[in-house]
């Protein structure tokens, strides 16, 4: 997924499109990252057997080292301490 893609698939112009995620406060691309991390969140949550790589992995993150650092920064706390006490 790439801004040429979204707004080719939006019918809009990449420019366009950038305008109005700028308008927001927000690059699209950080939205459709922060996006896959709140659905790594709600996957930890729901997928309490899955490994926490394939959660990750499902939602575009090929690299687990990256996955856990974005996720620690977004939500505060690694991955797994989110998982543990949700349970």
């Amino acid at each position: 997924l790439d801004p040429t893609m979204t707004a080719q698939a939006l019918g809009l112009s990449i420019r366009y499109l950038n305008a109005l995620f700028e308008a927001e406060g927000v690059s699209l691309m950080r939205y459709v990252w922060s996006r896959r991390l709140d659905h790594c969140r709600a996957d930890l949550n729901a997928r309490a057997h899955a490994p926490i790589g394939e959660i990750a992995f499902r939602w575009g993150f090929s690299d687990f080292s990256h996955f856990s650092r974005a996720f620690r920064r977004r939500f505060g706390q690694s991955a797994r301490s989110m998982r543990m006490q949700a349970e």
